[in-house]
């Protein structure tokens, strides 16, 4: 054994630390060199396949990005790095890695289009995991605009189609290697200038060949007679499978309508993918740009939302016990605008939303969060890990804020809410008119803070801490009550139905008793919807009520959809319609499968055949009727009802005046709410906007189901119906 290895060899087991080995250039160059292998390894062999898809000798369901040979490229990306970076015992991770200043690596990942790769960056095991995620983004994204998803059956389109997709491979081929050579020859050395211009005097010549060269063989292919991009005959975008508008990436915007236009976009895309990679794997010698990093929107437009605190309302269910629900109150939320229909300034049309992003504002605003350690700012999970947390990195629609759930007649427990956002925001704005869809998945989670038992409870709920405020609240930019009760804190709204004190998510409820959690989308839009409850609904299933019909309940299969007709409901089996509000079988080898006889039935074996949920009816009124207030709203006149403090705190349960603090507050008689029978209307408005900004209402009506809690479905009623108004400020910028 030679005595460095021996070296080595000892030190490794006497657990000495290492130092670096001192071969920074080596490092620097290998980086580039794999990176840019990996690229056109990568580009070829999704070329390949999607190109056999195309003539038929793969199947068209086949999934390009699993081929093997990618996952062995990108093993030996990950072993080059080891020999090249990974210190004397070349290998990765072990303590003795080039160090990232002398390399001239970041922290963390930057990311591409903010597709998650932000990976914490401590070796070289951890740049190599940041290569192959950029790489794997940025190249599969390309890719997928060089092929339709569709091959056509015309002979003539098929060979543009496959020409195109050979032609941008190459073309991104002959890029990244001109790239690589250029940037090889300034670490040498060679020049000290940026690549391709003015490079190395070499670069710039080879791409512009190569874009020439791919440019004349696509128009060659799809230019119709003359064989030229330009003239009457060439085949249109849309036939070759193409998106009206390529897409919004560096500076490749734009209507895509005619061939050439076709070409441009092809090459515009191409590059930049290309040179995000290109990029990446020469920090040390040139920055990476922003517009690699961040997700780019048409226009680089964005939509804000700001909600107005006071009117909020949501009614959730038919029990009315968690009706007028304050909450949850949306401060700010942001997504991006993508996609518009229009040619861009100054008419976009209706545009795609994607979010949500990281709002503007400062601290006040700042909603991503851990959701196991709201205090605790994130972008991405490894940093609530990284933080001491569990997480996951989850918007939140607000601060918390304070609820009784349930009131009225049935107990009283005061509650701190909190509204996580658990998926995509999607949804359409029309900029022009400020017509809006949006839908938002948010699970809502209720923290007790104080109980007044008014019945006996099934199942039983335990008394938590007794305090006034259920929110902890944010005094003086110190947090008061909460496990963060006297640490700093930024205000983020007002708990204004309780009293108006100032909540932030820097000072959450205690996790211990979460009594109550809700798991729902929000189908938000600035029309007015009517549900009339009529022929088509389901018959109620609550005793009683046999003869009534009801506005909500769940499709008669394994997920239980919710539903308010058959015709929401999937076919169970295939080819036979679903029912709304029909019988299945609950557990078992026959679970989900449509049954007819309730309790015992030979199509369920030994499962149950029933509904889920609470049985369903229209209202919780003791006589069953519920009497309209105003246009949209309704009340058991006839009970049952409760005592609360009014007009302010009106979530503080009462006896008598004295129990209500609040200067101007009496203790007076509330009803139970309900929806008024025959139709329910959500009301939504359009606003039109000015320079952008416009002061709509969202609302929506939507059946919701029911939940894994008995318990919360007991209180709201679930399966049924929900309704919510939010009037926001909306701003387009």
């Amino acid at each position: 054994m030679r005595i460095v290895e021996a070296c080595l060899v000892a030190a490794l087991m006497l657990g000495i630390a290492l130092p670096a080995y001192a071969e920074p250039l080596k490092c620097q160059r290998s980086i580039l060199k794999e990176s840019t292998k990996l690229a056109r390894t990568r580009m070829k062999v999704l070329q390949k396949c999607e190109d056999q898809k195309l003539k038929g000798t793969l199947p068209g369901a086949t999934d390009c990005a699993s081929e093997p040979k990618i996952a062995k490229a990108e093993t030996k990306l990950r072993a080059r790095l080891d020999k090249s970076c990974g210190g004397p015992d070349r290998t990765c991770g072990t303590g003795d890695d080039e160090p990232l200043p002398g390399i001239g690596w970041p922290a963390a990942c930057p990311d591409f289009q903010e597709l998650g790769c932000t990976n914490t960056i401590v070796g070289c095991d951890d740049i190599g995991e940041c290569l192959v995620c950029v790489d794997r983004a940025a190249v599969e994204q390309a890719a997928a605009l060089h092929y339709p998803d569709i091959p056509s059956q015309e002979s003539d389109v098929l060979k543009c189609q496959r020409t195109i997709g050979g032609e941008m491979r190459r073309l991104f081929d002959a890029r990244a290697n001109a790239l690589r050579k250029c940037w090889d020859t300034r670490y040498k050395g060679g020049h000290a200038n940026d690549c391709p211009s003015p490079g190395d005097g070499k670069a710039e010549a080879k791409i512009a060949k190569a874009t020439s060269k791919a440019r004349n063989k696509v128009c060659r292919s799809c230019g119709g007679a003359d064989r030229a991009c330009g003239g009457g005959d060439d085949l249109v975008p849309a036939a070759v499978g193409f998106p009206a508008t390529c897409p919004d990436v560096g500076e490749c915007a734009g209507v895509v309508g005619a061939l050439d236009e076709l070409v441009d976009c092809m090459e515009c895309v191409t590059a930049f993918d290309g040179d995000c990679i290109d990029a990446l794997a020469v920090q040390s010698i040139a920055s990476y740009p922003a517009t690699c990093t961040e997700r780019s929107t048409t226009g680089n437009k964005t939509l804000q939302l700001d909600g107005l605190q006071g009117p909020v309302d949501l009614d959730l269910g038919p029990s009315g016990f968690v009706h007028d629900l304050a909450g949850p109150w949306l401060a700010r939320l942001t997504a991006h605008v993508v996609d518009c229909s229009g040619d861009g300034d100054p008419t976009f049309g209706e545009c795609a939303l994607a979010g949500p992003i990281a709002n503007e504002g400062g601290p006040a605003y700042e909603n991503q969060r851990c959701a196991d350690q709201p205090w605790v700012k994130c972008a991405t999970d490894d940093q609530c890990v990284a933080a001491g947390a569990a997480g996951p990195c989850r918007f939140f629609l607000g601060p918390p804020q304070s609820s009784t759930l349930p009131p009225l007649s049935l107990t009283e427990i005061t509650s701190c809410l909190l509204s996580e956002i658990t998926g995509p925001l999607t949804g359409t704005v029309n900029i022009e008119t400020g017509a809006m869809e949006i839908d938002i998945p948010v699970s809502m989670r209720a923290h007790g803070r104080s109980w007044t038992p008014r019945i006996v409870v099934v199942p039983p709920i335990p008394p938590p801490l007794v305090v006034e405020q259920p929110c902890p609240t944010c005094v003086a930019g110190s947090c008061v009550n909460g496990p963060r009760d006297g640490m700093p804190c930024v205000a983020q709204g007002e708990s204004a139905v309780y009293g108006g004190d100032e909540v932030s998510l820097d000072c959450p409820p205690d996790g211990g008793f979460e009594f109550l959690q809700q798991d729902i989308r929000f189908p938000l839009a600035t029309q007015t919807t009517t549900l009339t409850i009529g022929g088509a609904s389901p018959t109620c299933t609550s005793a009683g009520f046999g003869a009534s019909k009801c506005p909500c309940d769940t499709c008669n299969n394994l997920s239980g959809s919710p539903c308010a007709s058959d015709a929401d409901c999937p076919d169970n089996p295939p080819g036979t319609a679903g029912i709304c509000g029909g019988l299945r079988c609950l557990t078992g080898t026959n679970a989900g499968a449509p049954c007819t006889t309730p309790g015992s039935d030979p199509v369920c074996n030994e499962s149950v055949c029933t509904t889920i949920g609470e049985p369903t009816r229209p209202n919780r009124c003791n006589s069953g009727s519920c009497t309209p207030t105003s246009g949209t709203e309704g009340e058991c006149t006839e009970g049952p009802s409760d005592h609360r403090c009014l007009p302010t705190e009106s979530l503080r349960p009462c006896d008598v005046d004295t129990d209500c603090p609040f200067p101007g507050d009496s203790c007076g008689f509330v009803p139970t709410n309900c929806f008024p029978g025959g139709s329910v209307t959500a009301v939504g408005l359009v606003d039109l906007p000015v320079n952008g900004t416009s002061n709509p209402t969202l609302a929506s009506l939507f059946c919701v189901p029911p939940q894994a809690s008995p318990f919360t479905n007991f209180v709201e009623g679930l399966p049924g119906l929900a309704r919510i108004t939010l009037p926001v400020t909306a701003t387009v910028k």
